[in-house]
C-alpha cells in the first residue's frame, strides 16, 4: 500500500501521520521535511508504523504494525 501511518507522542498527547514509504530491507524508510514536526519529534523515540488494506465489500483484509 503506498501510505502508511506513523504514530508517536508529543508532549504526551498521540500524534499519528499519514506518510509514503519504502521498505528497505528490514528497515522502514519515510521521506519528509527537514524541520517538519516529524522529524523533529520523533528521533529517539518510539514510535509505530501501520499500513493496511481493507476490502469494504468483504469486511476483510490485512494490517501490519511495526513498533521501534
Amino acid at each position: 500500500m503506498p501510505i502508511g501511518r506513523v504514530g508517536y507522542s508529543d508532549q504526551a498527547l498521540p500524534v499519528i501521520v499519514p506518510v509514503t514509504y519504502v521498505i528497505d530491507g528490514s528497515d522502514v524508510v519515510v521521506r519528509t521535511q527537514r524541520r517538519s514536526r516529524l522529524a523533529i519529534r520523533v528521533p529517539g523515540n518510539v514510535v509505530a508504523f501501520e499500513v493496511d488494506k481493507i476490502d469494504a465489500d468483504t469486511k476483510s483484509g490485512w494490517s501490519v504494525v511495526i513498533i521501534g
